[in-house]
C-alpha cells in the first residue's frame, strides 16, 4: 500500500474513533459488536460461498469452459470478440480470482499491452462478480431471487463488456 493510502487509512481510523470519543458513544463494545455480527454473517455465508467456488473449479477444471468457450465462439465471431476473450467474460460475474487466473493467462499469452490484454482488463475492469454478490447478498437477506434480477444483472454485464471494446476501439488503444 502506498504511503498515501496509508496516511488515509490511518487518519480515517483516528477520525472515527475521535468521532466516537465526541459523541460519546462506546467505542470499544461497538466494534465488538460489529465483529461478532461480522463473523456470524461470515459463518451463515460460507456454505453458499464454498459451493460457488468448488463448482467454477469444477467447470473450468473439468473443460467444460473449453467446450462453452468453443460453442460461443460462432456467435463471438459475428460480434467481432476475440475468442480469448470469452473466458474472462464468463468467469468475471463468477469469481474474481478466477478471472485473476484467466487475465494471468491471457497476459503470458498475448502482452499486457495488445488489444486482447487491454481488453481483457477493461472487462475485469467493467463488472463485479456478479452470481458471487448475488449469493452472498441473497444468503445473509431474507430476500428472495427474482427472476428479474438475475436477468437484469447478466445484462448489466454483457452491457459492460460491450462498452469496454467499443471504448477501446474508439480510443485505439
Amino acid at each position: 500500500m502506498g504511503s498515501f493510502a496509508s496516511f488515509v487509512t490511518i487518519f480515517l481510523v483516528f477520525l472515527i474513533i475521535l468521532c466516537g470519543l465526541l459523541k460519546k458513544v462506546p467505542i470499544f463494545e461497538i466494534f465488538t459488536k460489529g465483529a461478532k455480527e461480522g463473523l456470524l454473517s461470515t459463518f451463515s455465508i460460507a456454505p453458499t460461498v464454498i459451493g460457488l467456488i468448488t463448482a467454477i473449479t469444477m467447470f473450468t477444471s473439468s473443460g467444460a469452459m473449453d467446450i462453452l468457450v468453443n460453442f460461443l465462439n460462432p456467435i463471438a465471431s459475428i460480434l467481432n470478440i476475440p475468442k480469448d476473450l470469452l473466458p474472462v467474460m464468463l468467469t468475471k460475474p463468477l469469481s474474481g480470482s478466477g478471472t485473476l487466473a484467466v487475465l494471468s493467462s491471457i497476459f503470458e499469452k498475448f502482452s499486457p499491452d495488445s488489444f486482447i490484454g487491454k481488453a481483457a482488463s477493461a472487462i475485469m475492469g467493467s463488472t463485479e462478480t456478479t452470481f458471487y454478490i448475488l449469493t452472498v447478498y441473497l444468503a445473509t437477506s431474507k430476500f428472495k431471487i427474482r427472476k428479474n434480477l438475475l436477468v437484469s444483472a447478466i445484462l448489466v454485464n454483457v452491457f459492460s463488456y460491450f462498452c469496454s471494446l467499443v471504448f477501446l476501439k474508439i480510443l485505439k488503444l
